[in-house]
């Protein structure tokens, strides 16, 4: 049998052939008993979400374990208890930007193309955190701090409004930010 170095090619077996050999059935069960071990059985089948973000794996008593997967780095070894694991983690991913003092920026990007729900973060200066949702509007639902307006060129602050419907980040404060930010988009605009 070719597998599981390559896959076995059984398409001979059907050409023209009324009937099956002993030996072809052999190779046939051989091919398929190879492919259900690989997979796992019983209580070892793996079972992955339709966005094939996450695996899950039974052991042999049916418990399930969980590994995340991840485009950069592959899938990941499940966790132990107590041990830190994010389902988002905005410092890991390319959301950080760094925003120079009077200067500003589009997060997701220069068009009105996101309603829904995001965080953003200093991560250099006072480590503040504001939580925001867009909708219609811009709304600042909290902070850990005071350094957040939802109004353009508050000074000392860092404003977050939505400039031609897209969603721009102001830093008012007097010195350059790194700002780390993270957005569950409910719908496109």
């Amino acid at each position: 049998m070719a597998y599981p170095t390559t896959l076995d090619d059984f398409s001979g077996y059907l050409a023209n052939i009324k009937y099956y050999s002993r030996d072809d059935l052999a190779a046939i069960r051989t091919a398929v008993i190879a492919l259900e071990t690989a997979l796992g059985y019983g209580g070892t089948v793996p079972t992955v979400n339709p966005t094939a973000s996450t695996i899950a794996k039974r052991d042999a008593s049916g418990n399930i374990s969980f590994n995340t997967v991840n485009a950069a780095t592959g899938v990941g070894v499940p966790r132990s208890s107590g041990t830190a694991l994010f389902a988002i983690d905005g410092s890991a991913f390319g959301s950080t930007l760094t925003i120079a003092n009077d200067a500003t920026a589009t997060p997701f990007g220069g068009t009105q193309n996101f309603s829904g729900m995001f965080l953003i973060n200093d991560t250099t200066v006072d480590g503040a955190l504001g939580m925001f949702i867009n909708g219609s509007a811009t709304i600042l639902v909290s902070q850990t701090s005071t350094i957040y307006t939802i109004t353009i060129n508050t000074a000392s602050k860092i404003n977050v409004y939505a400039a031609s419907g897209a969603i721009t980040i102001q830093n008012k404060t007097g010195v350059s930010r790194v700002l780390n930010v993270v957005a569950i988009r409910s719908r496109a605009a």
